[in-house]
């Protein structure tokens, strides 16, 4: 066979450009101005893995078919390449689809440049990757039966194994060598499943903090104050449940703070609340619900008053129960930073107890004698919560309570400052109202309690 420069030159360019569209047989021309001239011939490369004298390109004409003749891996058929988008240079080499490469478009690739010479060589190789992927993807819509061999069909790599001495049993080892995959060839493990349940905790401990010396010249006494707390919550999915309502609410609060001025007790419990919330219900309307509401609150540890053994509180001591029947309307906006619960009970039942025999019931609005009273009548709750910010929250409950003739009312606003994941500020005050407690004081039947603690934090939710 005569050599011949110009085969050379012509097998050289092919092979480059094979590698640069890895494994693709695309050329696309040597400048942008050969592109707008009218498409050469198509050229098919006949027996590629031959190296007799009949190894030519063939040129054919783009308006007619392309006969391609057989080889292993190569199609044996004819194939129509008027409607195909295909390159200008089509070299038929062995096809190993490994995938299929979804596309945004089927419709021809528009190829744009910036006309910055810097950026001419990414262009082009952006230009001639999306140009292949247009073919490929054509290809396999057009001619599916000519798909032959996949990745599936290939024959298994041969194995590889390495050799060890292996002293103590005096013999050589051969294992099989397990080949890893590749990093992006690592599937993602998808949890999948229906989440039926949408939980959430947040938990607290945050504390403030007094020191005055004994001759500080305006008095005063140190003082330190622990506030700890942890809310858990959960719900049933309205995504998978949109006609039922079941949402759950476990909350501890407990406020301790030291008492130097009670000569019996170190520190005295200002707070201690263990409460249950829970709403079941049906949906009636857009955003109202036929609704079963119940609210249980108790505290754990006795509380005396200061410089006295006079019991103030105790488990079940006051202890409350209250099962309301009503509606309830829930609102959430698209942000999702605004929610609204409002729940109206117009027929309530509220269980007052007093277990303790230590204390007296009646200061809590229950005849002598009696551990228990019932009480009829109705309630209301709302709550209002506001992501101000992705460090800042607003929440504000709002209850009451009346069988009529006796009112019990709380209102609870919370401002919290996170600081980090771990760190938050927090603002609370607690605003009450009980007709059963009318003191002499100035505040008569209101109460009032605030609280500004630094301290740790930690919250976990489902989603």
């Amino acid at each position: 066979m005569r050599f011949d420069p110009s085969r050379l030159l012509l097998l050289l360019s092919i092979l480059l450009s094979s590698a640069f569209t890895a494994g693709a047989q695309v050329y696309l021309g040597e400048d942008d101005d050969d592109l707008e001239e009218d498409p050469p011939a198509a050229v098919v490369l006949e027996d590629f893995f031959g190296d007799e004298a009949d190894d030519e390109l063939t040129k054919v004409e783009p308006d007619t078919n392309v006969v391609v003749v057989p080889d292993t891996l190569v199609i044996d058929t004819t194939i129509d390449v008027s409607d195909l988008m295909l390159p200008r240079w089509f070299i038929a080499t062995p096809i190993v689809f490994t995938h299929f490469e979804k596309l945004d478009s089927v419709a021809p690739f528009s190829r744009t440049f910036s006309g910055n010479p810097a950026l001419s060589w990414a262009e082009r190789g952006v230009s001639a990757r999306r140009y292949l992927q247009e073919t490929r993807q054509r290809f396999f819509v057009r001619y599916p039966e000519l798909v032959r061999y996949n990745l599936a069909d290939l024959p298994d790599p041969p194995k590889q194994y390495v050799a060890y001495a292996d002293p103590e049993h005096a013999r050589i080892v051969v294992e099989e060598i397990t080949v890893s995959p590749a990093p992006g060839d690592t599937e993602l493990s998808v949890d999948t499943r229906r989440k039926h349940w949408i939980e959430s905790f947040n938990g607290s401990a945050q504390f403030a903090q007094a020191y005055n010396s004994a001759n500080w010249y305006q008095g005063g006494n140190s003082n330190v104050n622990l506030r700890i707390e942890g809310v858990y919550n959960f719900k049933l999915n309205t995504a998978y449940h949109p006609n039922i309502m079941f949402e759950n609410t476990i909350l501890y609060r407990l406020s301790l703070n030291s008492a130097p001025n009670d000569t019996l007790r170190n520190y005295n419990i200002s707070e201690d609340l263990f409460q249950v919330n829970s709403k079941f219900g049906f949906k009636a309307f857009k955003n109202w619900y036929y609704t079963i509401t119940l609210q249980a609150k108790t505290q754990f540890l006795q509380n005396y008053a200061a410089n006295s053994n006079n019991l103030k509180a105790a488990f079940l001591s006051p202890g409350e129960l209250n099962l309301g029947v009503g509606m309830t309307y829930n609102f959430t906006n698209k942000p999702k930073t605004v929610n609204l619960g409002l729940s109206v009970s117009p027929f309530s039942y509220n269980l007052k107890s007093c277990l303790s025999r230590k204390m007296n019931e009646t200061a809590l609005g229950i005849k002598e004698g009696h551990r228990t009273v019932s009480q009829y009548g109705s309630n209301i709750e709302a709550k209002f919560s506001w992501q101000i910010a992705y460090n800042i929250s607003y929440s504000s409950r709002f209850y009451l309570f009346t069988d009529y003739s006796y009112v019990q009312g709380d209102w609870e606003h919370t401002i919290n400052f996170s600081i980090n994941r771990f760190l938050s500020t927090r603002v609370f005050t607690h605003l009450r109202y009980d007709s059963s407690r009318n003191s002499d004081t100035a505040w008569k039947c209101w109460q009032m309690k605030e609280l500004l603690t630094f301290g740790f934090s930690y919250t976990f939710a489902t989603v």
